[in-house]
């Protein structure tokens, strides 16, 4: 497969950034019916919910968040991640942006510990 990258940067934890946060949405509507700016605007967005999103002109076009949590695993409360909101734009999809945004993800926590 070539390399169709170009062009596009990675956004982080963008949730109080309004421009953004209404594009995250919108992708989220066209791909799965869902808003979070009620969850956002009712406080629910908290620091465990970032969003890694490819970002082209302006615009997310493809998403895989992070949501830290607690888990109990054998009796012992361990701190994981977990990967939601996997979405690319239709006009976007297969130019290796899900692959981009895993490899940041996979930089940013793998074999570090998980703090929220």
């Amino acid at each position: 497969m070539k390399n169709e990258i170009k062009n596009f940067h990675i956004e982080k934890n963008y949730r109080n950034n309004d421009a953004l946060r209404a594009s995250f949405n919108r992708l989220a509507e066209k791909t799965f019916g869902l808003n979070f700016e009620n969850w956002y605007q009712n406080g629910f967005w908290q620091d465990n919910y970032i969003p890694y999103s490819v970002v082209i002109d302006g615009e997310v076009v493809s998403n895989v968040s992070v949501n830290a949590c607690n888990m109990n695993y054998k009796g012992k409360i361990v701190k994981l991640i977990q990967l939601g909101t996997i979405m690319t734009d239709n006009d976007h999809r297969g130019k290796g942006y899900a692959g981009a945004l895993m490899k940041e993800v996979i930089k940013d926590y793998d074999g570090k510990p998980v703090l929220y």
